[in-house]
């Protein structure tokens, strides 16, 4: 089920009947245990420890030491932010870094398990307990999604879609949504997350995104 008017897709997110579904838990080092283990894909009280996490390291970079460096970053304009955010994270190897974060990234929503990239991500990040570990990956994966689609194709929505399952049965707009039921929800307009999920990294993407812009100068 498609949903895309946009107060019915805010009032979906903010409703505790709603969650996104629940990835399948996997072995540390996996695409399943990143999977598990990320703030994309958690609710309740395990999404605001996660979001903690993300928002801490977040907190520790300098939104214009980010813009400067992807200024003088001399990698394709799309691999910038992923580059600049592995690098100032700390992940040892930022060409393998972001090539593994490719292959990741196109496996994040399901499908394709590609463990071996996940476990490579995991090898050059700094050491971290393993929920931490993964939200730092998650960031990676968020930059390469969203933020380089900021850069190729400006004006256009960097995310058009994210998913919600009923815990329960719930009625919205007068459609009563079946307990286990998949909606898909058009957040095109909604860049950021809107009011009911806001991305915390939104002034971290829009230094990255300026500082592209700047470079090509």
């Amino acid at each position: 089920m498609d949903i895309a008017d946009p107060r019915t897709v805010q009032a979906i997110i903010a409703d505790p009947r709603f969650a996104p579904p629940p990835p399948e838990p996997g072995p540390m080092g996996t695409m399943r245990w990143l999977r598990s283990s990320v703030v994309r894909f958690s609710s309740g009280e395990t999404h605001a420890r996660r979001r903690a996490l993300v928002e801490r390291d977040l907190a520790a970079l300098d939104p214009a030491v980010l813009r400067k460096r992807a200024a003088e970053s001399t990698v394709d304009p799309e691999d910038v932010p992923t580059a600049v955010l592995a690098g100032t994270l700390g992940f040892t190897d930022v060409p393998a870094a972001l090539e593994a974060v490719r292959e990741v990234a196109a496996a994040y929503h399901g499908g394709a398990e590609p463990d071996e990239a996940v476990a490579t991500l995991v090898k050059l990040a700094p050491p971290a307990e393993p929920e931490v570990l993964a939200n730092r990956i998650g960031l990676l994966i968020q930059a390469y999604a969203a933020t380089a689609a900021m850069i190729t194709s400006p004006g256009e929505p960097p995310v058009r879609f994210t998913r919600r399952q009923a815990l329960r049965d719930a009625e919205i707009d007068g459609v009563t949504i079946p307990a286990g039921t998949v909606v898909r929800l058009d957040i095109s307009t909604f860049p950021f997350g809107g009011d009911a999920r806001p991305c915390p990294g939104r002034e971290h993407a829009l230094a990255l995104v300026a500082g592209v812009s700047q470079g090509k100068r």
